[in-house]
């Protein structure tokens, strides 16, 4: 007679718990970077929409009319010494935080309508660059402007800071805790 014993191969006890005390270990690490990357993702999408701002605004300025005073899309001030601000939502729409005024010469503040969306702040500001012979960067003067564009987010936080400024510009150009900034210059030439 042949007595045969049969093996059957398996994992031992030991074996299945080092196996998910490994899983277990290495899921907690990809579990603990989500929030990381979701954060990435969400400062990478504030930074393009204000980019996106930013443009519209340019592209506002340089459509201006030499003739005109505000800027069609926006109204913006293209008055040399004048300080503009906008709120713009999450989806780049912005409106005058002045309320509807003429000139908003003072920073932040705004209706609490037009900016209960609102996530950024777009400041602008228009000073003579001494090219022309009238101060006042009025139509026809043949007068170039510089144009300060800075696009601030969050908000709320970027309208305090900016009640601190009296001009609007200069002042700390770090962006606001939590949020970011994009900024830039823009010439134009008002004959």
């Amino acid at each position: 007679m042949n007595n045969r014993t049969h093996s059957t191969a398996a994992f031992s006890l030991v074996e299945v718990t080092l196996a998910f005390g490994v899983a277990a270990f290495c899921l907690i690490a990809i579990l603990g970077l989500m929030p990381a990357g979701l954060n990435t993702n969400q400062t990478s999408t504030r930074q393009t929409t204000a980019n996106g701002i930013l443009s519209s605004i340019v592209a506002d300025l340089r459509a201006t009319p030499a003739t005109s005073n505000k800027s069609t899309q926006f109204g913006i001030s293209v008055k040399t010494g004048k300080s503009t601000t906008l709120c713009c939502d999450g989806n780049g729409a912005c409106s005058s935080s002045s309320g509807g005024g003429d000139d908003n010469d003072e920073g932040g503040g705004g209706s609490a309508s037009q900016c209960a969306n609102a996530i950024f702040l777009a400041t602008i500001t228009v000073s003579n660059s001494g090219g022309g012979d009238n101060d006042e960067g009025s139509s026809g003067s043949g007068t170039a402007s510089n144009v300060d564009v800075k696009v601030t987010w969050p908000y709320s936080t970027a309208a305090a800071s900016e009640g601190d400024n009296d001009e609007g510009n200069g002042g700390s150009s770090a962006p606001p805790a939590g949020g970011g900034i994009v900024e830039t210059f823009v010439g134009l030439d008002r004959n």
